[in-house]
């Protein structure tokens, strides 16, 4: 068998046998610290393959933050203060955390390449997104990585047919740790382009510019802005993706458009992938070959069960089994129960997605509305062409109304780690801190043929009344004064913001940085 280069860098390959010397000699450099774990900050995936491999070497513990944002890497080490941070030359971002400085080119490496060995005492620890809460460690060993190894060959690249990785996803999380980390060291017949495209414009270059066999490994989020640009793309063997749910007329319209199978996987990190699913065609997943999921006698609660786990392994999604596989009900804490219906919030949020308009989006739960009364959701949305009516009236077509939310909160940039997953406390704050609605008034109401003939304008009452119908659906109040600033026409995006005081309530409402009115309200007596 062909024997093709694990890591593509600048267009230099980079063999299976380079990076075991230069594990080697890192190992040298790793036991000669002080005793603990270490945090290997190399964003390159050839680099971060070398750490991985040299700390199982000596026997230390790897530990990968979830994302590379400093912040993330400052809550690890703050959990960890006993671990020695790894970083490379040109990672100056991560200079505050005082790193041993390793040039993996200069390294005193051996001439010849050692064997890699996985130990039974080296462990991966690798932390959750924190999407649902502060972010949690998990601690995974040899049998793990193993069997991850031979379950993603089997999943994506069974055929030892030379295949080239194009990844948009860091290498830190469990979906891109196993998907461009322990799939090319355990496929002899895989290459990783080390480049990581992000905007659709260098994903579609970097795809040109692989002549074998390609698959794209990415997130929904990164899927949906490629398919929206509509650039021309080359043949793709497979795209995978992972980290949300994926809609399947994302899928079927990506397949349309490369020729690519869409597989999309599920996991977490507390298993690592469990099982996949051709999107396009189904809704249920197939488990893979070593792994059993149940359900608990409850009904309630799925349990994951393989050779490499010490016992089952409890999910947080609700799961109903199906011949060979399960589909998906929703995640435990992402359950929501709102006029005695059930939802699942991430399911929500792919519908809100998906609305024509709408760049990104996601649901949340707000607070109690009044004492006693039931919180209700929220969404939060970048959508610039549309209104919270427009957003209210596409989703009351796709989901029950009770989830309709009352509340839309509009934004330039939903808070997401570089896997696409959403921040929970950034996303917290920001529906705290900017309570920020939007309404149109439609072009065909009635008020306006009337209001300046030829040239309609919004009655002030109109606005008023628009504005007062978001308001009191979340605080009920009474008008105490208005302002009008500027006209109001027919169909513009009218942003409202709400600011609280300790006894009055200002709302301004502006078109672009054009104020059309502020408003001054008491809350009502209940």
């Amino acid at each position: 068998m062909t024997i093709h280069p694990i890591v593509l860098r600048d267009g230099v390959p980079i063999s299976r046998d380079d990076i075991a010397r230069r594990s080697h000699a890192l190992a040298r450099v790793i036991d000669a610290l002080p005793p603990g774990p270490v945090i290997p900050l190399f964003r390159r995936v050839g680099d971060l393959m070398v750490g991985l491999i040299a700390a199982q070497q000596v026997g230390r513990a790897v530990i990968l933050p979830n994302d590379e944002a400093a912040s993330a890497v400052r809550m690890v080490i703050a959990d960890n203060p006993g671990a020695t941070v790894l970083s490379a030359p040109n990672e100056t971002d991560y200079r505050e955390f005082a790193p041993v400085i390793v040039d993996m080119e200069s390294l005193d490496s051996p001439q010849f390449a050692p064997d890699i060995i996985w130990r039974d005492d080296a462990s991966v620890i690798l932390y959750t997104s924190g999407t649902t809460g502060r972010p949690v460690a998990h601690c995974h060993g040899r049998n793990f990585i193993l069997a991850a190894m031979a379950a993603w060959r089997d999943a994506i690249v069974p055929d030892a047919c030379h295949t080239t990785l194009i990844s948009t996803v860091p290498g830190q999380h469990m979906f891109g740790l196993e998907s461009t980390v322990l799939l090319p060291l355990g496929c002899p017949w895989v290459t990783i382009l080390e480049e990581r495209p992000f905007y659709p414009a260098d994903i579609v270059r970097v795809l040109n510019s692989v002549t074998n066999r390609r698959v794209l490994i990415t997130t929904p989020l990164h899927l949906r802005a490629l398919m929206e640009q509509k650039i021309a793309l080359p043949e793709i063997y497979r795209i995978v993706t992972a980290t949300a749910s994926l809609a399947p007329e994302l899928a079927i319209a990506a397949e349309a458009a490369c020729g690519a199978q869409v597989i999309e996987v599920f996991g977490s990190t507390e298993t690592g992938m469990i099982a996949t699913r051709h999107t396009a065609q189904k809704t249920s997943y197939t488990v893979r070959a070593d792994t059993v999921v149940t359900l608990a006698d409850s009904g309630s609660e799925a349990l994951v069960d393989a050779p490499h786990f010490k016992k089952p392994v409890p999910l947080q999604d609700h799961l109903r089994l199906t011949q060979g596989g399960f589909e998906v009900l929703g995640r435990g804490q992402d359950m929501i129960k709102v006029a005695g219906k059930r939802a699942s919030m991430s399911g929500l949020s792919a519908i809100l997605s998906a609305l024509p308009g709408v760049k990104d989006g996601v649901f949340a739960m707000g607070k109690e509305e009044s004492p006693g009364s039931p919180a209700r959701p929220i969404a939060v949305v970048v959508a610039p062409t549309l209104s919270a009516h427009d957003i209210q009236h596409a989703l009351r077509r796709e989901i029950p109304s009770a989830f309709v939310p009352r509340r839309i909160i509009f934004t330039d940039q939903i808070p997401r780690t570089s896997l696409g997953k959403v921040q929970a406390q950034a996303l917290k704050g920001l529906i705290e801190d900017r309570s920020s609605m939007r309404f149109s008034v439609p072009v065909d109401h009635p008020a306006l043929p009337g209001h300046f003939p030829g040239n309609p304008i919004v009655p002030g009452v109109v606005t008023l009344d628009y504005m007062l119908n978001l308001i009191n659906f979340e605080v009920p109040c009474m008008v105490q004064s208005v302002r009008f600033y500027s006209t109001l026409k027919g169909g513009e995006p009218c942003d409202v913001t709400v600011v609280r005081g300790q006894n009055q309530i200002t709302v301004t409402c502006r078109v672009g940085v054009r104020k059309i009115m502020t408003a001054k309200l008491a809350a009502a007596q209940q």
